[in-house]
């Protein structure tokens, strides 16, 4: 895949229909424009490993759903647990 095809997919409507993907799956629209784009990132890196460019939209939602994953992951590690308990410790 070409330097022109992959940015003719991203300006034409691939972006937008990546960040719609990520929507349908229950993520804020600002979430999703942000993790679609870094999606399209990855893909333009590894856009060498892409071997059939009919598939080139289906493999950009995936990398965004994996991206998706991490998010969630990550994010659960640093939520901070003040005011999720309802028991108070109160030394003697």
């Amino acid at each position: 895949m070409n330097d022109q095809t992959y940015g003719s997919a991203y300006a034409e409507e691939g972006l937008e229909r990546t960040v719609r993907f990520l929507v349908s799956r229950g993520v804020c629209r600002d979430e999703a424009a942000e993790i679609a784009q870094g999606a399209w990132v990855r893909g333009w890196e590894r856009r060498h490993q892409l071997r059939d460019v009919g598939l080139l939209l289906t493999w950009i939602n995936a990398i965004a759903l994996n991206l998706l994953r991490r998010h969630f992951r990550d994010g659960r590690r640093n939520v901070a647990l003040e005011g999720r308990c309802d028991v108070k410790v109160c030394p003697n």
